[in-house]
């Protein structure tokens, strides 16, 4: 997933998210801390502990303890048979998870349909303007042939 979409998906800017990378990029893959250059490309997992990061941040928290906070998770992961280095998520309600589905979804369907709606307004506004002429053109008085007489 690229930076855009997570970014609409957590509801932060770019530039923030790019911080958080770096702030948090312990706790990210690889292709999630990418450098100069480098397209950064999030996964499920990725887009989760920026989530919690997220999360611990609007409680405000400093990023010294989001880190730590993150920490913890990290180590409760391990102790429960998960792979290291995977933090776990916290308890949330089926609710939240589900919007946070149907944002991640929504984000990557208005991306995809974006030219689209574009293309539909300009078309609209078209047929307006046509309507708007069509109608002047009815309103107006008919011209009187000159050759034709009303005799």
């Amino acid at each position: 997933m690229k930076i855009g979409s997570v970014a609409k998906l957590l509801e932060v800017p770019v530039p923030t998210l790019r911080r958080w990378t770096q702030e948090f990029g312990d706790f990210l893959s690889p292709e999630a801390r990418a450098g100069e250059g480098t397209v950064r490309e999030f996964s499920h997992q990725d887009v989760m502990v920026l989530r919690n990061a997220r999360d611990f941040l609007r409680q405000g928290m400093t990023y010294g303890r989001a880190r730590r906070a993150l920490a913890k998770d990290v180590q409760a992961a391990s102790g429960s048979g998960r792979p290291q280095g995977r933090p776990t998520i916290d308890s949330r309600d089926a609710d939240e998870d589900r919007e946070y589905a149907t944002r991640f979804v929504q984000a990557i369907v208005n991306d995809a349909l974006a030219p689209y709606v574009e293309r539909l307004q300009r078309l609209e506004n078209e047929l307006v303007r046509l309507r708007d002429a069509a109608t002047t053109l009815e309103s107006a008085p008919r011209p009187r042939w000159p050759f034709r007489s009303d005799h």
